[in-house]
């Protein structure tokens, strides 16, 4: 039986299912320089439809700011 988890995406917070060392995620291939900004910024996985996004170009984390803990007015 394979088993499966549910997760939500730690970039955009869609709803997922990951599956575990058989999970979908391992067929898609990420650029090295991307997969290091997704190890650094985020603290999960991210959803099949960043993942793609980011496997075929469309989405470029390294240009993307990162997420502010702190919201300050000037």
């Amino acid at each position: 039986m394979k088993r499966a988890i549910p997760k939500r995406c730690a970039r955009c917070q869609q709803e997922f299912t990951c599956g575990l060392s058989g999970c979908w995620c391992s067929q898609i291939t990420i650029p090295e320089s991307q997969y290091a900004v997704i190890r650094d910024r985020y603290h999960d996985c991210l959803c099949p439809a960043c993942l793609r996004q980011v496997s075929i170009g469309e989405l470029d984390l390294t240009a993307e700011q990162p997420e502010s803990s702190s919201s300050e007015s000037p």
